[in-house]
């Protein structure tokens, strides 16, 4: 897949985008973040209403609880029915407590009334025509802590809400007879009815139910579900604990909020509009001022360094931009640039692919050269041979007369080679003038007096020895070289592409071996064979 690149214009419009994008979800966010923040804070405050009025009714429940339960221990006919465990007339004065209590309990709803000896033993409870219940209303878990006290704690009275089969209810369980303890008074009343008048203090519909939500003891006529097309209303809940572990009482207030989030929602679709309408100017008024100042002069540049990469003849060609000054300074270095470039070209390419002295294709360059062909000519199923040759006497020349003669010599070597080879054979030089002509063969100097030659165009053994002893006839010439006459002769090693190798490592290493054969046996030329390869190691390992 082709890589994107995007341009500049993409790259500053997309991040004037994205900085506006930020700014409007920063926005929203603050939008919605101060409606939640109101909607949290009315919540808390509703909520500590709820907690007041709550502790408020409960503790009248308390007080008009102990109310009756001191009415009925200050009568004294109810003193001496406990003493004589008269159960009948106390269970006579119980009923009667409840049909006319006093008025600061009048509104208690009772469920029951109980009395316990002073070891908790059973002595009489209000049941039958008044409450009409099977079951005696007792709260086991007050009974027990009770059972546990000790000591004047004895003396207090308990209280709390406490679960009673699957209803809660609240109980107070009172000592009878000072420190003359005789027994307990134990008052069981229903506090769901105190607990309604929230309601009216509120204002807003409530539901009490057990803190599991198992038992619902009330729900207001008003209350809203999430079923049909009722949506439901934020819920405010407080809970009232119970004596133990058992569960207590959870109140439930559903809040009106939608008056309020309603004027939210407005106000927040007028802030966000707002900030829209100043961010989008302010991304408009950026973007022109970036692209005047910058993405312009920019893609001038841009469009100057593509014009160089497909005309050499632009390098040098000032271009002119205005905008900031780091632009400006951008557009100086690159005038500056292009025109050090137009002189420094044809000077690294010829230190990157030629020989210095020969003007010869380089080591570097064969080497692209032959592996293009090995790797083309494995797909075209083509031939060709490589030549590599080694100078005959070349040490002599530079020992005992100087490198400098030697360097002269390795230049007329250069030069001799054209006019050897084929006519079909091309000597190639990397400059402007003959690279247009070079295709296929290559003469290039390797380093020292080593050179090689490729020859597509003479790719079986027999075409190639013909161009080998070409090369070495004309050798047998002397070279003039500042009035010294030098007669030096060539060593080639011959090798065939596939047939000796199908890569660049092989072709090379085999084509000196066989260079070296030819040179040691003084042959003139030689094809390799593996037996070369063999005398070679046995050579080396001998010496």
């Amino acid at each position: 897949m082709k890589p994107f690149h995007p341009s500049i214009t993409q790259l500053l419009g997309t991040t004037i985008l994205f900085m506006g994008a930020v700014g409007l979800v920063l926005a929203l966010l603050t939008g919605s973040t101060y409606r939640q923040l109101t909607l949290n804070s009315q919540q808390q405050a509703l909520q500590e209403l709820v907690r007041l009025r709550s502790a408020d009714l409960i503790k009248g429940v308390d007080i008009g609880s102990r109310n009756l339960g001191s009415h009925l221990l200050g009568q004294p006919d109810f003193i001496e029915a406990i003493q004589r465990h008269n159960l009948k007339k106390l269970k006579k004065l119980l009923q009667d407590s409840v049909r006319h209590p006093p008025l600061s309990a009048a509104d208690l709803d009772v469920v029951n009334l109980a009395v316990y000896g002073r070891s908790f033993n059973h002595m009489a409870e209000l049941i039958g025509d008044v409450r009409k219940a099977d079951v005696p209303l007792i709260c086991v878990d007050q009974l027990n802590a009770a059972r546990r006290r000790t000591g004047l704690d004895r003396m207090q009275v308990m209280s709390g809400l406490c679960k009673v089969g699957t209803q809660i209810y609240y109980s107070v369980l009172m000592p009878i007879g000072g420190y003359n303890l005789t027994g307990y008074l134990v008052v069981t009343t229903n506090p769901i009815h105190v607990l309604l008048p929230i309601r009216e203090t509120l204002g807003l519909p409530v539901r009490i139910q057990s803190i599991d939500r198992q038992q619902e003891m009330y729900r207001d006529p008003e209350w809203k579900t999430a079923q049909g097309i009722l949506l439901e209303e934020p819920v405010i809940e407080y809970q009232l604990s119970a004596i133990g572990d058992q569960d207590g009482l959870l109140i439930s207030v559903q809040q009106n909020a939608g008056s309020l989030t309603e004027q939210l929602a407005r106000t927040r679709v007028v802030v966000m509009l707002a900030a829209a309408v100043t961010t989008l100017v302010a991304m408009l008024i950026a973007f022109w001022l970036v692209r005047r100042t910058t993405i312009h002069p920019l893609q001038n540049l841009t469009r100057q360094l593509h014009r160089l990469q497909g005309n050499r003849s632009e390098i040098g060609r000032p271009v002119e931009v205005r905008g900031t000054r780091e632009i400006t300074e951008l557009a100086r270095g690159f005038n500056d640039m292009t025109a050090e470039l137009n002189g420094m070209y044809d000077k690294l390419e010829d230190l990157a692919f030629t020989d210095a002295l020969t003007r010869l294709p380089n080591r570097y360059q064969l080497n692209q050269r032959l592996e293009g062909f090995t790797n083309g000519n494995r797909r075209n199923q083509s031939r060709f041979s490589l030549f590599l040759m080694d100078l005959d006497r070349f040490k002599q020349v530079n020992d005992s007369l100087g490198h400098h003669i030697g360097d002269q010599l390795l230049q007329e070597v250069g030069l001799r080679l054209p006019n050897v080879l084929r006519d079909s054979d091309v000597v190639t030089r990397i400059d402007p003038a003959s690279r247009a002509e070079f295709e296929h063969d290559m003469v290039a100097r390797l380093g020292g007096d080593e050179f090689a030659v490729i020859l597509p165009d003479a790719p079986s053994p027999e075409q190639a020895e013909i161009v080998a002893r070409k090369i070495i006839q004309a050798f047998k010439k002397p070279f003039d070289i500042d009035s010294h006459r030098l007669n030096v002769g060539v060593s080639i090693g011959i090798v065939s592409y596939p047939a000796d190798g199908e890569d660049m490592h092989t072709l090379m290493r085999k084509a000196d071996v066989a260079m070296y054969f030819a040179k040691k046996n003084r042959l003139g030329f030689a094809h390799y064979d593996e037996d070369q390869q063999t005398m070679l190691v046995e050579t080396q390992q001998a010496g």
